[in-house]
């Protein structure tokens, strides 16, 4: 009896400090190790730290008496989410706290900093993210440097967000959030830069300065509202997508250089785009144009795919002496101006429709100011498929807008050649024209010889082969002798040395000298 009793109390004794652990809260932090700073008096500060260095998020909308969700775009946060910039400051610079803190790093959801945000130079090991914050008077990062991830999504940055020549291992994301102006120059972002439907400019600042970044793989602008962008001297390994996105102002993206894909389809464009010497590994994709004006300035479909690509009417978008591996459809969305002079391609994004180039390569020609190189690059592609024919329209349009032109410089001089030159050989592309005039001028040398009498009486029933004997003199039809009489004699003076100018021209032609 007495060792069953013993057993029994042992069994009690073992069970007893399961029982408040049984009591705890599903989803309540774990005691944190490292207690919250002196300085911290807020509440807020408080329960920010015991969900951080619980390895949880810091929703500031769920500790006790909080109004819930607020989005900071919408309207200001209320005081009970204010964060000093002392508090951000000590968790990741402080070594007591900042080797407090686990895996999942620093994570902020529904906090506002009034202060300045300065973490200037320093060195992250952990993962920093914002969300649904905001920020009163601006973020700066300056060479900071991070071996994980950095976001501000959803949040709102008033004056500027400073990533000066920041170096960051993996992922850069300032998406769906509103911020005043934005600075990267000279960072370097490892793998993805993701501001995606983000709204970046004000009517005070309104630069989005990614001069001379880096990123690893793809740099993502999509369904967002920007102003002025400076992307020159930028560096992308992979994909730029500004697929869907608005543009007020500028882009310029002179000397860059994108290792894959170009993405601009579905996006509107207010002011010019500034290619120059901007090299494009893959392809520039714009996607098909608006059927109208009207479809433009319409409220935009709900899906992306759907969006026409849209440009203002003076607008001019410049690609003097860039590259790029594959240009849209001639047919696609091209900007009502365009300067490409210099602009060398590899490809054109047609499959087995490249013949529809002939339809559609006049139009983009007319965006264009007078240079002979876009024709000329153009024809060389287009040789290149095996579109020969194709290939001929496009030089013969090429010397047609050099006849116009000097027409109307009142070059007539030049105009006259190019005129002579187009009505006898085809400016040398389609010679086969000389032999309509050889045709013309043989039935006009018969017509003298049957109307003068001069056929008849020197045994010429038709006259066919003297006319053309006289006409082309280097072919010999039929040796026979004729004296001609009167003023058919000098009308054959004139035939012979017509002949004369067809042949030469004819030669001309071939040998590619009026090309």
């Amino acid at each position: 009896m007495r060792g069953r009793c013993s057993t029994i109390i042992f069994a009690l004794l073992l069970a007893a400090p399961a029982a408040p652990l049984a009591q705890t809260k599903p989803g309540s932090p774990a005691a944190c190790e490292v207690p919250a700073h002196p300085d911290w008096k807020s509440k807020q500060e408080k329960f920010a730290w015991e969900q951080i260095c619980a390895d949880l998020v810091a929703d500031l909308s769920k500790q006790p008496g909080a109004e819930g969700s607020i989005d900071p775009r919408e309207g200001p946060l209320p005081e009970d989410r204010v964060l000093s910039k002392h508090f951000i400051e000590t968790i990741l610079i402080d070594d007591k706290y900042r080797h407090a803190l686990k895996r999942h790093g620093v994570r902020i959801t529904g906090a506002r900093f009034k202060e300045h945000f300065d973490l200037q130079n320093v060195k992250l090991e952990v993962e920093l993210w914002f969300e649904q914050c905001e920020f009163d008077d601006g973020v700066d990062l300056s060479y900071l440097q991070s071996s994980q991830p950095v976001a501000f999504n959803r949040s709102k940055v008033k004056k500027s967000l400073n990533f000066y020549s920041m170096q960051l291992v993996p992922d850069l994301s300032v998406s769906d959030s509103a911020v005043d102006a934005v600075a990267m120059v000279g960072a370097h972002i490892g793998r993805t830069l993701n501001l995606s439907q983000s709204k970046i400019g004000t009517a005070d600042e309104d630069l989005l300065d990614l001069s001379g970044i880096d990123v690893g793989t793809d740099l993502l602008m999509d369904g967002g509202r920007y102003k002025t962008v400076n992307l020159s001297g930028a560096r992308v390994g992979h994909t730029l997508s500004m697929a869907g996105s608005r543009f007020a102002d500028q882009i310029d993206l002179r000397y860059s250089r994108i290792n894959g894909e170009l993405d601009l389809h579905g996006a509107t464009f207010l002011d010019d785009v500034d290619l120059t010497a901007a090299q494009v590994g893959g392809a520039f994709i714009l996607g098909p144009a608006a059927a109208s004006q009207e479809r433009c300035d319409r409220a935009k479909p709900a899906s992306q795919s759907e969006r026409p690509t849209c440009w203002g009417p003076d607008v001019t978008m410049t690609a003097r002496y860039g590259h790029i591996g594959i240009i849209p459809r001639l047919s696609d969305a091209w900007p009502p101006d365009l300067r490409i002079v210099g602009l060398t391609y590899d490809g054109i994004a047609y499959d087995d429709d490249i013949a529809n180039v002939r339809n559609d390569f006049r139009a983009w020609f007319d965006r264009q100011g007078h240079s002979r190189q876009p024709y000329e690059q153009l024809a060389r592609i287009l040789q290149a498929r095996g579109e020969i024919e194709t290939a001929t329209s496009v030089h013969y349009a090429e010397r047609e807008r050099d006849r116009n032109r000097a027409y109307d410089d009142n070059r007539f001089d030049i105009y006259g050649w190019l005129t002579l030159l187009k009505g006898l050989i085809g400016y040398g592309y389609y010679p086969y024209r000389s032999a309509w005039w050889v045709f013309a001028f043989v039935l006009i040398g018969v017509a003298v010889l049957r109307i003068s009498g001069e056929g008849r009486r020197n045994h010429l029933p038709y006259g066919v082969t003297y006319s053309f004997d006289m006409l082309l003199p280097l072919v010999k039809l039929r040796d026979q002798r004729v004296e001609l009489e009167g003023w058919p004699r000098y009308y054959f003076y004139v035939h012979k040395i017509i002949g004369w100018a067809l042949a030469s021209f004819l030669v001309a032609g071939l040998s590619g000298l009026t090309k």
